[in-house]
C-alpha cells in the first residue's frame, strides 16, 4: 500500500472555448495539491477563442502546467486521450476545465484510490449527493435518458458515466485510452466497457456539480454521441462474447444472449434514428 504523499499526480483538462474559466479551474487545483508533485496537461482542443492566450500565460506563470495543442477540434474524447498519454503522473486525474466540479473534490478521491489495494479507477458521481447536481431541466432530463440508453446495452457498474472527474492508476489509463478510438463524448463508454472487459475495479465518488454557463453541445454532438456509443455497444457485444465463450461459462453465456434481445433493437433503432436526423440538420 502507497501513501499519497509518495505519489506523483497529473491531471488532464481538457479545453475548447474556455477563456473564462481555464484559469480559475488550474489555480484552484494549484492550492488544493501546493507542494505535491503534480503536473497539470491541458489540451487545448483547437478552441477559436482567447484560450490559447490564457493557457500560455499559465504556462510561463507556473512550471507545472504543461500545454498540448490539437490544431483543429477533435472531441472532448481526443483531447483528453492526448493529455492521458501524454501523463507522466504514476495518478492520472481528469477534470472538465470549466470549474463546474470543484478541484477539491480531488484531493480525497486521490486518498481513497491511493489507500485502497483493489480500487483501479474513481468515476464521479453527480447522483450520490441528493440536489448537489445543479442544471438545466433538459440537460437532467437529456442525462437521465441517456444514462438509461447505456444500462440498456451495457453492463456498467457505475451509474454515472459522463462525468469527466475521473482518476486513474498511470497504467491502467495508458492501456484503457490507447485501446480506445472514440473522440467525442462517448469516449466514457468505450473506456468503461473496456474496464468491464478487463475486471478492473471502478469505485464511485460523490461530487457535485454546478453548472455555470450554457452547455456548449449541440444536437449534432448529441447524435454523434449516439452513433458512437451505438459502435462501442457492437464492439463491445463482441468482445464480452468472446470472453465469455472462452471461460466456458454456460449460464453467463445464456443470460448474455437473453439481454440481446432487448440491446441489440434498442441499439439499431437509436443507430437508424441518430442517422437519419444528422442528414435532416442543415
Amino acid at each position: 500500500m502507497m501513501e499519497t504523499s509518495t505519489l506523483s499526480l497529473s491531471v488532464v483538462i481538457p479545453c475548447y472555448n474556455e477563456e473564462r474559466y481555464i484559469r480559475g479551474t488550474v489555480e484552484e487545483i494549484l492550492q488544493v495539491f501546493t507542494g505535491e508533485k503534480t503536473e497539470i496537461v491541458i489540451v487545448n482542443d483547437g478552441s477559436h477563442d482567447h484560450s490559447g492566450t490564457v493557457l500560455a500565460e499559465l504556462a510561463k506563470q507556473y512550471d507545472c502546467v504543461r500545454i498540448l495543442t490539437h490544431g483543429v477540434n477533435k472531441g472532448k474524447g481526443a483531447a483528453i486521450r492526448t493529455g492521458v498519454l501524454a501523463a507522466k503522473g504514476e495518478v492520472i486525474a481528469c477534470i472538465d476545465g470549466d470549474g463546474e466540479v470543484d478541484a477539491s473534490a480531488l484531493l480525497p478521491a486521490l486518498d481513497l484510490l491511493c489507500t485502497s489495494n483493489f480500487i483501479d479507477i474513481i468515476v464521479g458521481n453527480r447522483y450520490l449527493i441528493p440536489g448537489s447536481y445543479k442544471t438545466t431541466l433538459k440537460r437532467r432530463l437529456s442525462s437521465q435518458c441517456y444514462r438509461l440508453f447505456v444500462k440498456l446495452l451495457f453492463r456498467i457498474s457505475c451509474s454515472d458515466t459522463q462525468a469527466v472527474f475521473k482518476l486513474y492508476r498511470n497504467q491502467i489509463a495508458h492501456d484503457l485510452f490507447s485501446s480506445s478510438n472514440v473522440d467525442g463524448y462517448a469516449f466514457d463508454i468505450d473506456i468503461l466497457a473496456q474496464a468491464g472487459l478487463r475486471y478492473l475495479h471502478v469505485e464511485e465518488y460523490p461530487i457535485a456539480q454546478i453548472l455555470k454557463g450554457k452547455s456548449t453541445i449541440t444536437k449534432r454532438n448529441i447524435l454523434h454521441m449516439i452513433l458512437d456509443t451505438c459502435i462501442t455497444y457492437r464492439r463491445y457485444r463482441a468482445a464480452q462474447w468472446k470472453d465469455l465463450s472462452a471461460h466456458k461459462n454456460v449460464s453467463a453465456l445464456l443470460t448474455f444472449v437473453a439481454s440481446q434481445f432487448i440491446a441489440a433493437p434498442v441499439s439499431a433503432s437509436f443507430n437508424i434514428g441518430a442517422r437519419i436526423s444528422l442528414l435532416c440538420i442543415k
